[in-house]
């Protein structure tokens, strides 16, 4: 595995607004970027249950959905995936989408990658 280098971690969505011109909503979304030695992995958590709040503070935080590798949702409840479907449209096909499985013991991909030896490493929940 490669080692990481930094990572960024940008609060999207939140229940609290944590800067001034950004929206809040009852939700949660994480935008990551991930420094290997040799490549930037681009990840989202979440979507948050607002669309408006979610695009408008990517918007004013320079987040580009169509250059993520990676979109994980951690559960299905509104607040964190509801706008799953207002995202999906603006991601590259090849983009990796996780989301939790009907069983209680992980999570399943459903959208894999037009090349299967492309992955995020480490990729994980609790």
């Amino acid at each position: 595995m490669e080692e990481l280098r930094s990572l960024r971690v940008i609060t999207l969505v939140d229940n609290d607004v944590w800067e001034k011109g950004l929206a809040s909503s009852w939700g949660l979304s994480f935008y990551l970027e991930a420094q290997t030695e040799d490549k930037q992995h681009k990840v989202l958590m979440d979507t948050s249950g607002s669309s408006d709040a979610l695009f408008g503070n990517a918007s004013k935080l320079c987040v580009d959905f169509s250059a993520l590798e990676a979109l994980f949702i951690s559960h299905w409840h509104s607040d964190h995936c509801g706008s799953l479907g207002h995202v999906l449209p603006l991601l590259k096909l090849a983009t990796l989408v996780y989301v939790p499985s009907l069983s209680l013991y992980g999570f399943r991909t459903i959208v894999e990658a037009e090349d299967s030896q492309r992955s995020v490493p480490s990729l994980q929940s609790s």
